[in-house]
């Protein structure tokens, strides 16, 4: 968008420099038009791909959350187990023939 600007600005420079040299008054510059535009067209490009993006984000701190609430019900679901195992009776011994 900066470039499209520069260009407008040139263009307004060039149609001034043409309108003194050449003793013409014209209103309307083709060109610096065709910029405009050019540059409304950047214009809302940029705003489409700006939206796009926040609602990719907005997407992705949703998953980042939901991410975070399933890693603190598996530390719990562990905990739970874990203090389930330790109260657990130890495993009966095997018998001699069967340990190797």
């Amino acid at each position: 968008m900066n470039s499209l600007k520069s260009q407008i600005e040139q263009a307004r420079v060039s149609h001034a420099v043409q309108g003194l040299t050449n003793d013409t008054r014209e209103s309307v510059n083709p060109r610096e038009e065709e910029l405009k535009s050019q540059l409304e067209l950047e214009k809302a490009r940029f705003k489409t791909l700006v939206s796009n993006l926040r609602s990719l984000k907005t997407e992705i701190e949703h998953l980042q959350h939901l991410l975070e609430k399933a890693k603190v019900q598996m530390q719990k679901d562990f905990e739970i187990w874990w203090a389930e195992q330790g109260s657990l009776p130890p495993p009966p011994s095997l018998p001699s023939h069967v340990q190797q």
